[in-house]
């Protein structure tokens, strides 16, 4: 019983996203307090990353059940969207998901818009942010003081594109509807 004991407190975030990716349960945690936004999630990311996000994230998100609303910043937004309206966005939300490539951190993290709306959002919340981290962007991102943090944080979920289990920590890192 011990030995089961340790093994559960060691592997409990895998324990959790196999438990929510085979039964639909999710254990030891709040439900969400946010059921009344708009989106499930906005996607922040790169115009240059466009297809990767429509093609696959969102056509995974949005089309497989349980399907999500999901603002795409560079479909549901202008081109040029400005601080209000990423902010805005961001706030109708229940999570803020960035794709967190090399092109986001050359274009995108600077600007000024995104920048702050980002970290607006995010005050005193920065649970509601999902990283999902592309193969080598992380090297660069640790050098961008503003970033670190987020990439640091305990209460971040950060998921790899490379990770096998991607899909399952993704849906398990978005909100559930409440049934």
């Amino acid at each position: 019983i011990f030995i089961t004991f340790v093994m559960a407190i060691v592997f409990r975030e895998s324990l959790r996203v196999w438990l929510f990716a085979k039964c639909g349960v999710r254990i030891c945690e709040s439900p969400c307090e946010d059921y009344e936004k708009l989106y499930d999630a906005v996607l922040l990311y790169s115009e240059k990353d466009y297809e990767l996000v429509t093609r696959e994230i969102a056509a995974e998100l949005e089309i497989r059940p349980p399907p999500l609303r999901l603002c795409l910043q560079h479909r549901d937004l202008s081109h040029d969207a400005t601080y209000l309206q990423i902010l805005e966005s961001a706030r109708a939300s229940k999570r803020v998901v960035v794709l967190l490539s090399r092109n986001f951190i050359q274009t995108e993290w600077s600007r000024y818009e995104v920048r702050n709306a980002v970290h607006e959002s995010l005050k005193d919340r920065p649970q509601k942010l999902v990283i999902l981290e592309e193969n080598d962007a992380i090297v660069e991102a640790e050098n961008d003081l503003e970033m670190l943090p987020y990439i640091r944080s305990r209460v971040v979920n950060t998921i790899k594109l490379s990770d096998k289990h991607f899909w399952e920590k993704l849906r398990y890192a978005l909100p559930a509807e409440l049934q």
